[in-house]
């Protein structure tokens, strides 16, 4: 939107982004021992193989119908955030705590999350997180902390395939732009962690629902806009 790029441009050079801000961000938290590897393990290596997969097939995607999916996901997410409340999460964690197939079912839900992430495009955080708090009970933090390590997982996988097929469509990435918004990304991941340790757990899902919404909305619209102009 900002820099006028195709959508396959776009869309490799924010799992670029997304991946190293991730990476950079997730040091801190791993000092601070927010990290539940268990379920990094479990859920990040099925969500490499399924962004792999899921880029793999936008390739034969329009790059409009990418756009519009991604904010549908976008609304799915934030609905499914401002739905569930602490007593659903303990719930979800004593059932993931005693559930024999709970490594199947995190296999299944992290492949799942990366296939939607390398169809839209995304480094998959409004997917992830969600994902964690509901199916494994994490406390907020904890969920935003596992899913920066999951991102960076998922991104670099995403990249590489979407790397393929920029060759194939003969597009180039601009490095600038992909610069500058990693450093516009850290000064604000800079103030939002600062922030955030210090907003009740219970309000920062409802913040983070909320941006979910309005973000999802005015994509969804603009992109509906764009797809009858184009017909």
């Amino acid at each position: 939107y900002l820099v006028e790029q195709p959508e396959k441009v776009a869309i490799a050079s924010s799992l670029a982004i997304v991946g190293t801000i991730s990476a950079v961000g997730a040091v801190g938290h791993i000092r601070r021992a927010n990290v539940v590897w268990s379920t990094l393990f479990r859920f990040g290596l099925p969500a490499m193989a399924g962004t792999y997969a899921g880029a793999f097939v936008a390739g034969f995607i329009p790059g409009l119908i990418q756009l519009a999916l991604f904010s549908l996901v976008m609304l799915a997410a934030a609905w499914r955030m401002f739905k569930a409340s602490s007593s659903n999460a303990k719930q979800s964690e004593q059932r993931a705590g005693d559930d024999r197939l709970r490594w199947l079912r995190s296999g299944l839900a992290g492949f799942a999350t990366g296939t939607l992430a390398g169809v839209v495009g995304v480094g998959g955080g409004f997917l992830i997180v969600p994902a964690l708090v509901l199916l494994f009970g994490l406390p907020m933090q904890r969920a935003v902390a596992t899913s920066l390590l999951i991102i960076v997982m998922q991104s670099a996988s995403g990249f590489y395939k979407y790397l393929d097929i920029l060759e194939q469509q003969q597009l180039a990435l601009d490095w600038r732009v992909i610069g500058v918004f990693i450093g516009v990304g850290l000064l604000g991941f800079a103030t939002g962690g600062t922030l955030g340790r210090k907003v009740d757990d219970a309000l920062l899902k409802k913040l983070f629902a909320s941006l979910l919404t309005l973000t999802g909305i005015f994509i969804f619209i603009d992109t509906v806009v764009a797809l009858i102009i184009s017909h």
